[in-house]
């Protein structure tokens, strides 16, 4: 079998890997896939796997994981807070800030609960607008941001109500 996986190994910041594994291995605990998502995605694999440097990269980072209720998000952000240092963000309830760097952290979940109000369908927009990937970034990316408006304020307004 051919691997085919882009080999980050000692390429990213350590303050990159500290902030990915704090998330990934929460999430691992609790039985939640997670992945990178949007421009951190795109920063990585463009600066560590193929040297391309990035004019405007992101110092924040977006991880989509499947999540078959609300509740699991809520355990997910309160194990990160509780255990993590990260802290809540007093404006989005889906975003944690890592106390150590400040960086920006957004939790998005997907699956069949979290689909009903949307954020599921950013990920799969994404998928879809790179798939049907026209050639003209701005507009492509100009829809992504939009949605992703849409897709946090819904996101923001389900949390408080729960």
């Amino acid at each position: 079998m051919t691997n085919t996986s882009l080999d980050l190994s000692n390429k990213v910041p350590a303050g990159h890997v500290s902030i990915i594994r704090r998330v990934v291995q929460t999430a691992a605990r609790l039985n939640l896939k997670s992945f990178i998502v949007g421009a951190q995605a795109r920063d990585l694999i463009l600066q560590y796997c193929y040297r391309i440097s990035v004019l405007r990269a992101t110092t924040d980072f977006d991880f989509a994981f499947a999540a078959e209720t609300w509740s699991e998000f809520i355990a997910l952000r309160d194990l990160l807070v509780a255990e993590n240092e990260f802290r809540r963000d007093a404006r989005k309830e889906h975003r944690l800030v890592d106390k150590q760097d400040q960086a920006s952290v957004d939790l998005i979940p997907f699956g069949p609960e979290t689909d009903a109000i949307g954020p599921g369908v950013m990920v799969s927009a994404m998928v879809r607008y790179n798939s049907n990937y026209n050639g003209d970034f701005d507009m492509a990316q100009s829809r992504l941001v939009e949605l992703y408006r849409g897709v946090t304020e819904t996101l923001n307004g389900h949390l408080r109500n729960h």
